[in-house]
C-alpha cells in the first residue's frame, strides 16, 4: 500500500506540472473536435448518435 501511495504522489505531482502543456491544448481540440462533429452529425449522423455527441460533449 506504502509503495502504491507513493507511485500515486509521483504521478500527480508529474500529471501536475504537466497539465497546462496537455489538458489545455488538448481540451481545445476536444471543444473544436466536438463542434466539428455535431456540426457534421446533424448533416450525415442519425438521432441516436447526436444524442450520444451531445452528451459526451456536454
Amino acid at each position: 500500500m506504502a509503495v502504491a501511495a507513493a507511485v500515486t504522489d509521483a504521478l500527480l505531482v508529474f500529471f501536475r506540472q504537466l497539465a497546462p502543456f496537455v489538458v489545455l491544448p488538448a481540451l481545445g481540440i476536444f471543444i473544436i473536435h466536438g463542434t466539428v462533429r455535431q456540426a457534421v452529425g446533424f448533416i450525415v449522423m442519425p438521432e441516436r448518435d447526436q444524442a450520444l455527441m451531445s452528451l459526451t460533449v456536454i
